[in-house]
């Protein structure tokens, strides 16, 4: 869910105008306010814990950047895919009953 509010702030941002500021601060508010992890939203809050020494280089790698990489990205692309198939789906389903 993360990663497609932090491409839907990608792919509005073009039609925002001056509102650009708005809507990239609104969606990674959005975000925060469901304490959902992504890796890009949530790198500065977790680096500055690395920093301050809250945190250790095991814990930022092992228990926020690693995990949080490969969920967003096999979610990223299984949603991907998901949305770019629907659309074609039927089309498809009927090129494959006429050959068969």
């Amino acid at each position: 869910m993360a990663g497609s509010l932090i491409a839907l702030t990608v792919w509005l941002l073009p039609g925002a105008g001056s509102a650009r500021l708005f809507v990239i601060m609104f969606l990674t508010y959005v975000v925060a306010l469901g304490t959902m992890p992504h890796v890009i939203a949530g790198s500065v809050e977790a680096a500055f814990g690395l920093i301050t020494g809250h945190a250790s280089r095991s814990d930022y790698f092992g228990r926020f950047l690693v995990p949080t990489l490969l969920g967003n990205s096999i979610g990223g692309v299984a949603l991907t895919a998901l949305l770019n198939h629907a659309p074609v789906a039927v089309e498809l389903r009927e090129g494959g009953e006429s050959a068969a």
